[in-house]
């Protein structure tokens, strides 16, 4: 239909030009110099059918001017309604009519603004901690819009960081296993509140408290498990405890340690409550989650090297470089460790426990965890998201660095990923990571209307999206204080505490810090689900529209990744996707 309004206008303006013609070889004939003489009466009506007929194509062009947004309207609604295309088309309405009214240029401009403003916060990343190289990417909608490097992905050979480096994404590859957990559900295959142990019969049964315990995949989705992280020192801190207790008188029973107990809480009284207070607060501030750090971390770890860390007993895995031929072998470097807490009872964030989850994922596959990942990123066009292993060749491949005692920038050291490519161990490149924001979003927001506009459905169903992304309590994303950790995600919800205050937005997102390297993927959905619907009107130009389902993925997508450590990135993430969600 807009290429019938194009036709029109081009024929209009030939129109015109030809009845010009037309007049003017009228005149000319009408007086010629050599030619004979000619009816006066036919020379009259020619001249003043020419006029005449002038006159009305003025009109009609006038009057064809000033209803034309009318008609381009018209035009796109009728497109719309189509009998021969009834489903709802990629290209968004404003879009169509832009492409019409030929106001592209406004858009241009403010999509340059808008680029150059997310580029100053780059760079204002890139300045504060000194990161050798910074890429980033964002999509509108499902539409990439922005992509670009700004330093360098090789200090040493002088190699441009552009939006093609592939770099270390860290924890994000959590994200990424999730999706597999989320098919083999699917599927029948993954029952997540089973023991894993009916999965991974190799894995030890564990006891808290003298009493065995279940661990279920559930659990390790939202970091519940108990299983520890990279750092043994709770080991340490559990067996001082167990040296100090009183021990216990033989012939004594339970019932006497209770009313012991309770004699001794009675005498402390109201003490005994300030004393637990202090005693959380204390804890709380001695081990914190850095929010683009793979690990847990106390002071000491942000003043020493990677060399002095790699050194150290209490880092020392987080900088191994050790070889696991699969992901069964990966389990063993913590499978018989006891249990931090008790299962479901409490958040701590561990790596470990999706090694853990890989072993799982594979036996209920029923194939190798690293094929089964592989034909997901080929599903979704991710063709440079590659297990980050150190023999093959991988092209644009960016070195990962840190800073010394004296602030220079030096190269990482060595590690190797294979003891946990579920939890931290993939490359990718941040086109890569928009798409796989964006097919997850899509999948969350495909409904039965899209279905019945023909829409091809999600890569995963919205039911199984919305469990996913569903916050899990007692949890928490440590580098977002509104939120809650969900599954391979850390979720804010819509919330609004106090009237005229600040008011929670939903974020779905995942940051990443690994040896050299710091990521995250935020994705923010419309702000109510109005937004993903739109009004069109009838073919006859009513104001009694109807509404339509756009087309998802509706929603912003931001990828940012930084070939340096220890680098927090998910505030430029919310900042940028800010500047854009309006555009």
């Amino acid at each position: 239909m807009l290429s019938n309004i194009c036709r029109r206008t081009a024929s209009l303006h030939k129109l015109q030009k030809l009845v010009k013609t037309k007049s003017i070889a009228t005149r000319n004939i009408s007086t010629p110099s050599s030619s004979p003489p000619s009816n006066p009466f036919k020379s009259k009506l020619l001249v003043w059918g020419a006029v005449a007929g002038g006159v009305g194509l003025v009109v009609w062009r006038y009057s064809t001017t000033s209803e034309n947004s009318k008609k381009i309207e018209e035009a796109v609604c009728e497109e719309t309604d189509d009998e021969d295309d009834k489903k709802v088309t990629k290209t968004s309405y404003d879009e169509k009519v832009n492409r019409c009214k030929g106001n592209g240029d406004d858009y241009e401009r403010r999509l340059q603004d808008a680029i150059a403003k997310s580029r100053d916060l780059l760079y204002r990343a890139k300045d504060e901690y000194g990161t050798p190289g910074i890429v980033a990417a964002i999509s509108v909608d499902g539409k990439p819009l922005w992509s670009e490097g700004l330093g360098y992905s090789d200090v040493e050979n002088r190699v441009p960081c552009t939006s093609s480096a592939v770099l270390r994404v860290a924890s994000i590859s959590k994200s990424f296993t999730m999706v597999l957990a989320g098919m083999l559900m699917e599927a029948g295959k993954l029952d997540i509140d089973k023991d894993v142990r009916d999965y991974v019969p190799s894995f030890p049964e564990k006891n808290w408290e003298g009493e065995k315990v279940k661990i279920t995949t559930r659990q390790l989705l939202s970091h519940l498990s108990g299983i520890r992280h990279y750092s043994k020192d709770y080991i340490k801190k559990q067996s001082k405890s167990k040296d100090n207790e009183p021990e216990k008188k033989p012939g004594t029973t339970k019932e006497d340690d209770k009313k012991t107990t309770k004699g001794k809480d009675a005498k402390i009284g109201k003490n005994a409550e300030n004393v637990q207070k202090v005693s959380q607060s204390d804890q709380k501030s001695k081990v914190t989650k850095d929010e683009t750090s793979d690990m847990t971390i106390n002071k000491d770890y942000k003043k020493m090297t990677d060399g002095e860390r790699k050194g150290d007993e209490r880092f020392k895995e987080f900088y191994g470089d050790g070889n696991y031929s699969d992901v069964m072998r990966a389990i063993d470097i913590f499978k018989d460790d006891p249990l931090v807490h008790k299962p479901g009872s409490k958040f701590l964030y561990t790596t470990y426990g999706w090694s853990l989850i890989s072993a799982v994922l594979e036996v209920a596959g029923g194939r190798p965890f690293l094929k089964q990942m592989a034909d997901i990123f080929r599903d979704l066009d991710m063709m440079n998201t590659v297990p980050d292993e150190n023999i093959p060749l991988i092209y644009n491949r960016a070195k990962g660095y840190s800073h010394n005692k004296c602030g220079r920038l030096v190269n990482t050291p060595h590690v190797n990923l294979s003891l946990k490519w579920a939890g931290g161990g993939y490359l990718s490149t941040v086109d890569d990571l928009i798409k796989f924001g964006n097919a997850m979003l899509y999948s969350y927001q495909y409904t039965n209307k899209h279905k019945e506009n023909h829409l091809p459905p999600g890569y995963l169903k919205s039911e199984t999206m919305a469990t996913i992304w569903k916050p899990v309590p007692n949890t928490n994303g440590a580098w977002d204080g509104d939120s809650k950790y969900a599954m391979g995600w850390a979720v804010v919800d819509l919330d609004q505490d106090h009237g005229q205050c600040r008011k929670a937005r939903h974020l779905v997102s995942h940051t990443g810090g690994a040896v050299g390297f710091s990521s995250v993927l935020l994705i923010v959905p419309p702000k109510d689900e109005e937004s993903s619907t739109r009004i069109v009107g009838n073919k006859n130009g009513n104001d009694n529209g109807k509404k339509v389902d756009s087309p998802p993925p509706k929603g912003v997508v931001v990828a940012i990744v930084t070939n340096l450590g220890a680098t927090s990135l998910y505030k430029t993430a919310v900042k940028i996707a800010d500047i854009f969600k309006d555009l």
